[in-house]
């Protein structure tokens, strides 16, 4: 089960996902970030992230080139390698 967190600032609007970034709980996220990006500029926490599918790989995808950050603990979530090669490739940050 996905659950998102959002706090807003004037300046910024920070995501906190947590759970399984999967199946139509892709379209959760979506519609808060869709709802955060028209008012401020946009982080997204994906540190308490356990999992993440195609569509939600994509929905990262799209964010990225959208301009939004992702911040991920340097230590955790322990992503498996294709999710941690994909938040390298979405995001160009590296992920331990």
């Amino acid at each position: 089960m996905l659950q998102i967190e959002s706090v807003t600032n004037r300046e910024l609007a920070t995501l906190r996902v947590s759970g399984d970034l999967t199946g139509f709980d892709v379209l959760q996220l979506e519609r808060s970030w869709e709802g955060a990006k028209s008012s401020a500029a946009v982080r997204v926490d994906l540190c308490a992230v356990k999992s993440i599918d195609c569509r939600g790989q994509e929905l990262l995808k799209r964010m990225f080139s959208d301009g939004a950050q992702f911040s991920v603990a340097p230590h955790g979530p322990r992503f498996s390698c294709s999710q941690s090669s994909l938040l390298l490739e979405t995001t160009a940050m590296p992920v331990k």
